[in-house]
């Protein structure tokens, strides 16, 4: 059986910019790319609105918390 070189594929997108009404080629991405690295920031949430916010908000408030314990912990 000869060997494959060019990878399976991972993912399969199509990007629309205009709300669905046309989008971009297809692109697939397989095993066997050589890809970056995903970036991680901390540009969370995504965007500041009602929902997001929301979420973030809430996500600071548990993570202020784990932080204030763990300093009650070693302190």
């Amino acid at each position: 059986m000869a060997k494959r070189t060019n990878g399976r594929p991972l993912m399969t997108i199509r990007v629309s910019l205009d709300g669905g009404k046309t989008w971009g080629p297809v692109k697939v991405y397989k095993s066997s790319d050589r890809l970056a690295p995903m970036e991680v920031t901390s540009a969370w949430p995504p965007c500041r609105c009602p929902y997001h916010r929301e979420k973030d908000d809430t996500l600071m408030k548990r993570l202020r918390e784990v932080n204030r314990r763990s300093r009650r912990r070693t302190g």
